[in-house]
């Protein structure tokens, strides 16, 4: 019941609305899994070739995601702590420290799948599964092959992306409309893999969206406001045909965000 009831943090999210769907599912079942395995995983190889892209590819991918996505501070702790860890392993060969050392890239492993906002006040359940995931794919590498858990993370993936596509796939059509304060909007979801060119029109008193996303949306109709990039959506792909009317002059966007956050369509961040 947790995962049921716990929304899948705001980065994630944003980061599935950024890419096109092909990208989305290029990116997801082949090239994240290849890179990451060789950069997490690769220490676990029988081969030193593989064991030295893994040394430049983890400090290098690491650090460049703690960086962009917590602080310096955590990219430079990671790349020593690290450091440490594989050093004393190479040196003593100890059993304790080998295990130390894959849990930590386990833990390091999921944590760059997430921003430092997706933690703040809230539960985050994912990164756990994540976690456990690194574990079961350096458990393959280790007992098997390395292609292998490139396989089966691609695979892992791929699943999540197709199961998440089908269900933003068979959605109901109904049309919605609500007004309040001066403001009215209509929407309606379509399914995602109909959907065409995303359009999005401003117009003098209403703001026109077909076949978009929420993130699109807003990105389009708060560009000059204040409110700008203080809202998320909260389900990732999902595209809609709107339409955002406004009966007077002021344009109330704060009225539309509080309508879409009670019709659970948006998440302040």
């Amino acid at each position: 019941m947790l995962f049921a009831q716990v929304k899948l943090p705001v980065s994630r999210v944003n980061a599935f609305d950024s890419l096109p769907i092909l990208v989305l599912l290029t990116f997801g079942a082949i090239i994240a899994p290849v890179l990451e395995e060789l950069s997490f995983r690769g220490f676990f190889s029988n081969s030193n070739k593989l064991k030295i892209i893994a040394l430049i590819g983890f400090l290098s991918y690491t650090s460049l995601m703690f960086y962009s996505k917590y602080s310096i501070d955590f990219a430079v702790a990671n790349a020593l702590i690290f450091l440490v860890l594989i050093t004393l392993y190479y040196k003593f060969k100890n059993n304790s420290i080998f295990v130390l050392f894959v849990i930590t890239n386990a833990v390091v492993f999921g944590l760059i799948h997430y921003n430092a906002t997706d933690f703040i006040g809230q539960i985050n359940p994912f990164v756990l599964v994540q976690i456990i995931l690194g574990l079961f794919l350096t458990w393959i590498t280790i007992n098997s092959k390395l292609w292998l858990a490139m396989i089966f993370h691609g695979a892992w993936n791929l699943i999540a992306l197709t199961a998440m596509l089908l269900s933003l796939q068979f959605v109901s059509k109904e049309i919605n409309v609500i007004e309040r304060d001066n403001v009215k909007i209509s929407y309606q979801q379509v399914p995602v893999l109909d959907s065409k060119v995303i359009t999005v029109a401003n117009e003098t008193n209403k703001v026109i969206g077909k076949n978009t996303t929420i993130k699109t949306l807003l990105d389009f109709a708060l560009i000059d406001s204040d409110l700008k990039g203080n809202y998320s959506s909260i389900v990732p792909m999902a595209r809609y045909n709107f339409t955002i009317e406004f009966k007077d002059d002021k344009r109330n966007f704060e009225t539309v965000l509080k309508i879409l956050q009670e019709e659970e369509m948006v998440i302040k961040n």
